[in-house]
């Protein structure tokens, strides 16, 4: 399994997450990356803190 394989398997297992924690869309990148830091979601990587550029990466792969 390449990378790329990987990380679009990992970005479908968040899914679920991103659309409980921002059900419409409303929230920043930024908010998003928060309740995910508080709520203990492991990162793309599993190492780190969320971010907003690292949200943006994961509904960037969802979306392709």
């Amino acid at each position: 399994e390449s990378r790329t394989e990987k990380a679009n398997h990992k970005a479908e297992r968040l899914k679920p997450v991103l659309n409980r924690v921002n059900p419409d869309g409303s929230l920043s990148l930024g908010k998003v990356a928060s309740v995910l830091n508080i709520e203990g979601v492991p990162t793309m990587s599993g190492k780190g803190q969320w971010n907003s550029k690292s949200v943006q990466r994961v509904y960037q792969r969802l979306a392709a």
